[in-house]
């Protein structure tokens, strides 16, 4: 039995995420609800905690309440850290691979089982159609330069 790790982070990613774990029956499926504002998921959370026959696990990040961004971020890898460390991935499906949280399960994982495969689930509506916050300043050199300073990784 394979073990597969669902990160979501939309509504839609949770739609896609859904389809590809009935497709995958049999296997493992956890699904991690990465919401972008704190309380997305809430609804869902519980409604995929009571009837797992489409996950298997639900690990939510909307729970913490941390103080700070930094401590908030510390959590969340403990968590997937916790998370894959107790149950290797064979595969790990994200909707954004630039979420730090799906990169340090990754990260994680492939120390584990050098054979995982991350899974890019894509709607193309940024990816393929582009969006014009993609092309500013912001997004092209301030994030990239101190983004990463924030990530609490060890």
């Amino acid at each position: 039995m394979s073990t597969n790790y669902f990160f979501v982070s939309s509504p839609l990613h949770l739609l896609f995420s859904s389809n590809l774990a009935l497709r995958h029956d049999g296997d493992h499926n956890i699904v991690v609800l990465m919401p972008r504002e704190n309380r997305q998921f809430s609804p869902f959370a519980d409604l995929l905690a009571e009837d797992t026959s489409i996950f298997d696990e639900v690990i939510s990040f909307e729970t913490g309440h941390q103080r700070s961004k930094f401590a908030e971020r510390r959590r969340r890898m403990a968590l997937i850290r916790e998370a894959v460390l107790q149950r290797p991935a064979d595969r790990i499906f994200t909707g954004t691979d630039r979420r730090v949280e799906f990169q340090y399960a990754m990260h994680i994982a492939s120390r584990v089982n050098p054979d995982v495969i991350g899974n890019y689930v894509d709607d193309g509506m940024v990816s393929y159609l582009g969006h014009r916050s993609i092309h500013g300043i912001a997004h092209r050199y301030i994030d990239p330069l101190f983004k990463p300073k924030g990530w609490a990784i060890d």
